[in-house]
């Protein structure tokens, strides 16, 4: 027996190795669209408690749906809410810049931008 002797990995294993991998990226593809659903559970989440006039911790829950990228009229819509609902200006003013990023035909966020431009 030489213990100088190099493993030399098998074709089976190879195969093995391949398929782990392509399971894997298949799952991961497969329950990609669950993302969405967790969005707009987020973002029901936060008109509800907008509604209670807990605002700050709904503009959280806007933030986080935003932060789960779907579709960009979508993630324009959620930072525009955040910015309704932040306390704090200049986190309203980044808001509906990024609102506007995504979507820059999202008449809400460029009416609510408007007000802030106008007071400077």
């Amino acid at each position: 027996m030489r213990l100088d002797k190099k493993y030399i990995p098998t074709l089976g294993f190879f195969i093995l190795l391949s398929t782990i991998i392509g399971a894997t990226l298949f799952i991961e593809w497969a329950l990609e669209p669950f993302g969405y659903e967790v969005a707009m559970d987020y973002e029901q989440k936060g008109h509800q408690l907008a509604a209670q006039g807990k605002l700050k911790e709904s503009s959280k829950y806007f933030l986080k749906a935003a932060k789960i990228e779907d579709d960009n009229n979508s993630t324009s819509r959620r930072y525009r809410c955040a910015g309704s609902t932040a306390s704090n200006i200049e986190d309203r003013i980044r808001y509906f810049k990024l609102a506007l990023k995504y979507n820059p035909n999202n008449k809400n966020a460029k009416y609510e931008l408007s007000k802030y431009k106008e007071a400077k």
